[in-house]
């Protein structure tokens, strides 16, 4: 069975160091570097089973250092301040829309449908009923439904159009490259920056994994140092 230690893959750290050793001394093969270990005297099975015996005790100051390892609230509420970007919900936006395309449609023919759409919207006519009726995109089977975006997600101009408006309000007609949009701003969620309480388990554990990974870091250091061999014979198949 594979070895492990409370979470750390012994197999896969003993594959990398070997793998690692083959590919600074262009070998191909676990059987080429065992043929130039052979000729320095070094058993390939006893140095990988030390390696091996090496990464299990190693792995077990790890987790001692885990359970020592101490978040402070102080730590937690200061990287809370540092990092707001972190934690702040963007603005979402969710929209119908009505597409009118220009293929096959004169400017002329475009400019009066687009408004006797604009002046049903106008009268109060039901946006999602409009669309049904007049969208000529997929939003006709969606009521108009065109989904939600976050602050970013949209094209520019659309998004410049609607940042403004409130709850049900539309936008002017957008001209997109094959027709236009008439934007309906169905829900907005302003920008929010979310409480402590409501962050502070994750703030800890960025910072836990964080230490964890400097320890980590520099007990494979540590064993690159102990387990790494210098071959003398980097080819030994050749003449």
């Amino acid at each position: 069975p594979e070895k492990k230690n409370r979470g750390l893959n012994v197999a896969e750290q003993v594959r990398l160091t070997i793998d690692n050793i083959k590919q600074e001394n262009g070998m191909n093969s676990d059987e080429e570097l065992m043929l130039a270990m052979r000729r320095q005297g070094i058993d390939f099975e006893a140095w990988k089973n030390q390696m091996e015996e090496n990464i299990m005790r190693q792995g077990v100051i790890v987790t001692e250092v885990d359970r020592n390892i101490v978040i402070e609230d102080s730590g937690t509420v200061n990287y809370y301040k540092s990092h707001p970007e972190e934690f702040t919900d963007p603005i979402e936006y969710k929209l119908k829309a009505i597409y009118i395309s220009s293929q096959q449609r004169s400017s002329e023919e475009a400019e009066k449908l687009k408004q006797e759409i604009s002046s049903k919207v106008a009268a109060g006519e039901e946006f999602a009923s409009l669309a049904s009726a007049y969208s000529e995109g997929p939003e006709k089977e969606t009521q108009g439904d065109l989904g939600r975006f976050k602050e970013g997600e949209l094209a520019k101009d659309l998004e410049e159009a609607v940042v403004n408006l409130k709850t049900g309000e539309t936008t002017p007609w957008l001209k997109v490259q094959d027709g236009w949009y008439l934007l309906c701003l169905e829900e907005k969620k302003e920008r929010r920056l979310k409480a402590f309480e409501e962050v502070k388990k994750q703030i800890e554990e960025k910072i836990f994994a964080e230490r964890r990974q400097e320890m980590l870091q520099k007990f494979l250091e540590e064993l690159k140092e102990r387990s790494y061999i210098k071959i003398i014979n980097p080819k030994p198949f050749d003449s």
